[in-house]
């Protein structure tokens, strides 16, 4: 289940991109138009789950140094570096803040991925301003532009 909004209008989620390079940008406000998300954790599961996972790995790496964790990587390892279907369901506060504050660019480029170029969709995600897990979903919403060379 994955409902995409564009300005409250319920639009075709294939329509949408990331600027995977520019996301997290402020937009000029004349372009900028509001964006939201919801989708089934199951989703985020299947579209994020390697990338939640190499992530994972390589901070549960960084334990063999000689230096304090800390910052995300602390807080991952107080959990026992829980899978991400784990940390959606029992810390859903922690994935939250780690998604949209650590993660972001990264999340939003994995849940729109497809083989098209972003540029070619006509509304491009990019910032993402909230994100909460709640009742098995992930509610996002951001800002967007419509992509001026969109046919």
């Amino acid at each position: 289940m994955r409902i995409c909004k564009i300005d409250n209008d319920v639009i075709d989620c294939s329509l949408v991109g990331v600027d995977a390079h520019g996301f997290g940008r402020a937009l000029a406000s004349e372009c900028a138009i509001p964006f939201s998300l919801k989708i089934s954790a199951e989703e985020v599961v299947t579209y994020f789950g390697s990338y939640y996972q190499e992530f994972v790995d390589r901070e549960s790496e960084d334990e063999g140094f000689l230096e304090e964790l800390e910052g995300w990587a602390l807080l991952l390892k107080e959990t026992g570096y829980l899978s991400l279907e784990k940390i959606l369901a029992e810390q859903p506060e922690l994935i939250s803040e780690l998604l949209l504050n650590e993660l972001s660019a990264e999340f939003m480029g994995y849940l729109f991925l497809d083989d098209a170029p972003a540029l070619s969709k006509k509304y491009i995600l990019q910032t993402l301003v909230t994100l909460e897990v709640m009742g098995g979903e992930v509610h996002c919403k951001g800002m967007a532009f419509i992509n001026p060379l969109f046919p």
